[in-house]
């Protein structure tokens, strides 16, 4: 998706193209009598220089494939070599201590491991991995409780995963993270996990309510606040919750819950009834 016309109700949609950037399907209208907006998120570098050219998003499964590629060849690379290992060489930073950035590491930590099974028997993986997460708050799954998030922090800390907290990566460049502190962190790989942000095309889109990352404004109804037609769910929804006044989290949980609701939503419609709240 690419564009919307309200007034005519239909949206546009981008070409689709092959492997090697052939037209497959060539830009086309669709129609709708009700639209739902699904089209979820990406990683919100928030302009951070270098972010884009040098980490790795892991927003799609070509990018966690890529990163998977790497990852692999830099430990095959270092079983290999005779020299000892340089600085930052297999260290990993993590740039993001939300659930995604926290989650990657405890898996990384497994599954880096998990490679010396398969031959690589010249790295020491408990000297030598090293697994950074850097985050700007003041502490590790803001958006959690701080009881919960502390004895997080305690096992990342008992599996040997160091945490900056208080710490904003200000520059991203190919050996590793500059902080705001001007402390420079050597990492041969840089994962950006540090915030999303709703796809770019949504922003002002045919005139509909947008926030400032660019998720659609829906009401109790995943309604959008300006056109009854149309419905949000999932990380591009800005539904704010009742009572502490916060959108709703960007977790799989908040889109399972809502999909589970529009399929009533869409049934409820269809009847000519009201429609169910969220």
């Amino acid at each position: 998706m690419c564009g919307l016309n309200r007034d005519k109700r239909q949206i546009y949609v981008e070409a689709t193209l092959d492997d090697d950037g052939r037209p497959l399907v060539p830009r086309r209208v669709l129609g709708y009598d009700t639209l739902i907006i699904a089209v979820g998120s990406e990683g919100n570098d928030f302009g951070t220089p270098g972010a884009r050219e040098h980490a790795i998003a892991i927003d799609s499964a070509e990018e966690a494939a890529r990163f998977n590629r790497r990852m692999m060849s830099a430990c095959i690379r270092a079983n290999a070599q005779y020299e000892p290992l340089r600085t930052g060489q297999l260290h990993c930073a993590i740039v993001g201590a939300g659930a995604t950035g926290v989650e990657l590491a405890a898996e990384l930590h497994k599954t880096m491991r998990d490679l010396a099974a398969y031959g690589l028997d010249q790295i020491d993986f408990d000297k030598s991995i090293k697994l950074t997460i850097i985050e700007a708050g003041p502490r590790i799954l803001g958006p959690l409780p701080e009881q919960l998030a502390a004895s997080i922090q305690d096992m990342l800390s008992r599996l040997g995963i160091q945490v900056l907290a208080g710490q904003q990566a200000t520059e991203i460049t190919n050996e590793g993270v500059r902080l705001a502190s001007g402390e420079f962190l050597a990492a041969e790989m840089v994962v950006w996990a540090a915030g999303i942000k709703a796809p770019d095309f949504l922003k002002g889109l045919d005139g509909l309510e947008t926030d400032r990352i660019n998720r659609l404004v829906v009401r109790d109804t995943l309604q959008t606040t300006r056109d009854d037609n149309i419905f949000v769910i999932g990380d591009s929804a800005s539904y704010i919750l009742p009572g502490d006044g916060k959108p709703a989290p960007p977790r799989a949980q908040t889109a399972h819950q809502m999909a589970s609701l529009m399929a009533k939503s869409v049934r409820a419609r269809l009847n000519n009834k009201a429609l169910p709240t969220f």
